[in-house]
Formats: structure tokens, C-alpha cells, sequence
């Protein structure tokens, strides 16, 4: 599924790249970002919706997912960050990180 989703990514399309993986199960989704660059898996984040991004997070390990947000413009990040579920383990792990790139306040 990498080399379909490599493909997609390079064309840039994201209703291609959302449709490409909603067929997918969470462990190919979480397998082909491994095989993705960190180029390619920053531009697959940014080409898609804030709300679809924070779907492929859930898919992946969590500290992909952070290094994932750690390398975004922060603009982006605050963004993703935002529309995840602040009750959830996701935004729990994250809200440190939210305030130290986007607000600056410190741990």
C-alpha cells in the first residue's frame, strides 16, 4: 500500500489520498507511513484536512505522531492539534507539546 500512497502523495490530491485511505486498515496505514520519507509523511499531513490528519495520528505509534507534529510549521500542528479529541489519550499526550510550540508556555 507505500508505493500507492507515495504515488498519491506526490500528486498531491488530497480527496484522492483520503478516499486511498479510508480502504486501508489502521496497520497498513501505520506500515506505509513507515516506509514514507519524513518529507513525504510531512507533506501527506499538511495536503490533508486538519480532521483527516488527525485520523492517520491515531493510526500510527504515538511517538511518530509527535515527531510528526514537532516538525509541522506550527501553524499546521495548532491546527491538528485542535481537532483532536482533548478527552482522549491522544490529546492528553499532546497537550504539552501544543503549549510549548503553539502558546510558549513551558512544562
Amino acid at each position: 500500500p507505500w508505493e500507492q500512497l507515495k504515488e498519491l502523495v506526490e500528486a498531491g490530491s488530497a480527496d484522492e489520498i483520503k478516499a486511498y485511505l479510508e480502504e486501508l486498515k489502521s496497520d497498513d496505514i501505520a506500515s506505509a507511513m513507515n516506509h514514507l520519507s519524513k518529507g513525504e509523511r510531512l507533506q501527506l499531513v499538511s495536503i490533508l484536512e486538519p480532521e483527516d490528519a488527525v485520523g492517520v495520528m491515531d493510526d500510527i505509534p504515538w511517538s511518530q505522531a509527535l515527531k510528526i507534529l514537532e516538525d509541522l510549521d506550527s501553524r499546521e500542528a495548532a491546527a491538528i492539534i485542535v481537532e483532536m479529541p482533548s478527552d482522549g489519550a491522544c490529546g492528553r499526550l499532546l497537550l504539552p507539546v501544543s503549549r510549548r510550540r503553539v502558546v510558549g508556555a513551558e512544562d
